[in-house]
């Protein structure tokens, strides 16, 4: 392998940028068994080559793939210590009351988070935007639309029950939007949550009384957990939510 070839080239106080380690196919699967993570291609070729393992992804550390579980000589990087310091301080002791504002994708492990902080006093408010909101909203009987429906039916069906057990549970607490934004005739349309059925389209973004009705609530809490931004911000015209949520 080229790689391998550049890294024993490597001089005192070199460093090498390798490609993205994820095209390789078995950094894509998960394993039960780290031994058998230890046993792929990647990590057999590449674990001799050095003393130490840094990672420094906190975004990819809860996955069981092997450049994740595989290296026995694993440390953790600046980002993720810091990271885990705020997160043992959020979870230990946070200063109440504490929100959790909840957007982006990935509906099924955010609810989780939610419904676990829920369940062990953690958490005061759900600011729910996102997939996961579209999943909530789903289960207790609202229509989103066929479009938005089918990006979380899957675990819209293997979780209904529950996400309607816990919304009933803690309906106070978790907020879901009132507006919110969709792209309509080469623009954008703020409409109501009760009228996404309606337009049958991919709601982007939360609207301005969502926008309000969050801050208020953002405004008198003394933590803040973001998990996810409210709305698609990679497109332009999603951009708003978050931005007015982000300037709080």
């Amino acid at each position: 392998l080229k790689a391998v070839q550049a890294i024993k080239d490597l001089k005192i106080g070199e460093i090498l940028v390798l490609d993205n380690i994820r095209k390789w196919d078995t950094e894509n699967k998960s394993f039960k068994d780290f031994a058998e993570a230890e046993k792929t291609e990647m990590v057999q070729v590449l674990s001799p080559l050095f003393d130490y393992f840094i990672e420094d992804g906190f975004g990819v550390a809860h996955r069981a793939q092997p450049s994740i579980v595989g290296f026995k000589t694993l440390l953790a990087g600046p980002l993720i210590l810091k990271e885990f310091q705020y997160m043992t301080k959020l979870i230990q002791n946070p200063e109440k009351p504490v929100a959790m504002l909840i957007g982006g994708a990935k509906a099924i492990g955010k609810y989780k988070a939610m419904k676990y902080n829920f369940e062990n006093d953690r958490l005061d408010y759900a600011l729910c935007s996102g997939l996961t909101a579209i999943l909530i909203m789903e289960a207790i009987g609202m229509n989103m639309g066929s479009k938005n429906k089918d990006i979380i039916s899957k675990d819209l069906e293997a979780n209904k029950d529950d996400i309607i057990a816990t919304y009933n549970k803690f309906k106070d607490k978790i907020i879901l939007p009132k507006d919110l934004v969709i792209k309509e005739n080469g623009g954008t349309k703020n409409i109501s949550t009760e009228e996404a059925g309606k337009y049958n389209t991919i709601t982007g973004d939360i609207g301005p009384e969502t926008v309000k009705e969050f801050s208020d609530v953002i405004m008198k809490c003394k933590t803040i957990i973001a998990n996810g931004p409210p709305g698609i911000f990679e497109d332009e015209v999603f951009r708003d939510g978050t931005k007015a949520i982000k300037k709080l």
